[in-house]
């Protein structure tokens, strides 16, 4: 812990952080005071990892109840310029969409949706969609496959999945 203390930018916090969150989750009532004074304090860096820690405590000590409020995208790559792209969502609206995408994966179909079926694809060969025709076909076979199994639970979650914004 005086590491921790001496050396708030250091790049062992995670490490040694995370060898102190084996020993707490060890232990009954484990202190919550030394990770606390960490993450209240000004360094940056020690401080978000401190939080991170203390959230966990939190959470394996049922002191906090996790939930999803909202989704998003981040784009940490040089091309993705570090943009966070922020999804707000109505109580609940989360949560419908992906147990209606945990329906449709669950079952093994993994459709495309109607726009775009066949734009792309690393396997051609098995449809034959080489040129623009092909393409049609292969997205109208998949259509008729997709009416004749209708009354399929994958089907319909993943119809109205589609519906999910």
């Amino acid at each position: 812990e005086s590491f921790i203390a001496k050396n708030p930018d250091s790049s062992y916090l995670e490490i040694i952080f995370g060898r102190l969150d084996q020993i707490y989750a060890a232990e009954k009532n484990p202190p919550e005071s030394e990770l606390q004074k960490w993450a209240a304090g000004p360094e940056k860096r020690r401080a978000a990892i401190a939080r991170y820690f203390v959230t966990r405590m939190q959470l394996r000590a049922h002191k906090l109840e996790g939930r999803v409020d909202c989704s998003g995208y981040y784009f940490p790559t040089m091309k993705g310029g570090g943009e966070r792209v922020v999804r707000e969502c109505a109580p609940g609206e989360l949560e419908h969409a992906l147990d209606l995408l945990f329906d449709v994966i669950g079952s093994g179909w993994f459709p495309l949706p109607d726009e775009g079926k066949c734009d792309f694809c690393e396997f051609p060969e098995i449809c034959g969609n080489q040129q623009q025709a092909d393409q049609q076909q292969a997205a109208a076979r998949m259509a008729r496959q997709e009416q004749a199994n209708a009354a399929d639970p994958a089907v319909l979650a993943w119809r109205k999945l589609q519906e999910v914004e």
